[in-house]
């Protein structure tokens, strides 16, 4: 391939390795915005995805056509007249603008949310009210004998209220995320930490009752003042962690949301950093690497459905 003749030619993996940091912090910007809000919110990057891809796989096509003919100061050149940085900061530019319209679509939509569905709990039940008491006048002029079955009317509509006001409650709660699925809930004395990484105490690797196999473990520390914090961010990256059903993506084992031990248990045995990854893959191997991602991306997006 024409990125070991370059490796052949000269000082050439500066300019390489340039790109494919442009190319991770592209793609980063997409991972980043999943695990704060949720795979659904992926859906917006649909478009860009698909375009990036192609314009991924064009550029491989054309490096592979132009393999042999290119040395050091040619692959200098052809970088520069594709203007394939330009390119990358180009859609890098165009997913921070999508993930930064997003957050304030989101923004908006919870400030607007609650006070609307107040509002319209309020009118249903003003108007349900008024014509109560339209119909209870009228019957009361015009036979009294009626007014006990009105009054079992009126009833019936305070209770439809109270149901209605039920189910907009049960919606809102839905939408937090709960614990669903067949995913163990694990206590802290069921979950044994043989040890965790040296740079980052947040993951390491543990066994578990019931169960011989070394697993994955991702611990959520809390500290003094921040705990109810710290509980949340678990629940939503529960969330996150459930959704998506893909090789390539690791899928959780169980939880344990005891407040000594807040921590998500994921199926596997080894962990690698993608930065640790892409420092040890061959660098002809980089381009192709993110199109796969970029592919698995989209089928996450198919396989999910929205809302």
């Amino acid at each position: 391939m024409v990125l070991e003749a370059i490796e052949k030619a000269g000082k050439n993996d500066e300019d390489l390795q340039g790109l494919a940091e442009d190319i991770g912090t592209t793609m980063a910007i997409i991972k980043e915005t999943i695990e704060v809000h949720g795979i659904t919110s992926a859906t917006h990057f649909h478009d860009i995805c698909a375009d990036f891809q192609t314009y991924l796989e064009n550029l491989l096509s054309e490096l592979n056509k132009t393999q042999h003919n290119l040395e050091r100061k040619r692959f200098h050149r052809f970088l520069k007249t594709r203007k394939v940085a330009d390119a990358i900061n180009g859609y890098k530019q165009r997913m921070n603008d999508i993930k930064a319209n997003y957050v304030v679509s989101i923004m908006t939509d919870a400030r607007l949310e609650m006070p609307e569905m107040r509002d319209i709990l309020s009118t249903r039940i003003a108007d349900a009210t008024e014509a109560s008491r339209l119909r209870i006048t009228s019957t009361v002029n015009a036979q009294s004998c009626r007014i006990i079955d009105e009054i079992h009317s009126l009833r019936e509509i305070q209770r439809d209220v109270r149901e209605h006001t039920s189910r907009i409650f049960a919606n809102l709660q839905n939408r937090k995320g709960y614990l669903k699925g067949e995913v163990r809930d694990l206590a802290p004395g069921n979950i044994y930490l043989l040890q965790t990484e040296p740079h980052d105490h947040r993951h390491g690797y543990c066994t578990v009752e019931r169960s011989n196999t070394v697993k994955i473990i991702r611990i959520y520390q809390p500290h003094i003042g921040n705990e109810e914090d710290i509980m949340k961010q678990l629940d939503r990256d529960i969330d996150v962690f459930l959704r998506p059903r893909h090789p390539n993506m690791a899928q959780v084992f169980g939880v344990c949301r005891s407040p000594n031990l807040p921590a998500i248990i994921f199926h596997g045995s080894m962990r690698v950093p993608v930065g640790e990854y892409l420092v040890n893959i061959p660098v002809q191997d980089l381009i192709p690497f993110y199109i796969k991602f970029v592919r698995d991306i989209h089928v996450c997006l198919v396989l999910e459905p929205e809302g």
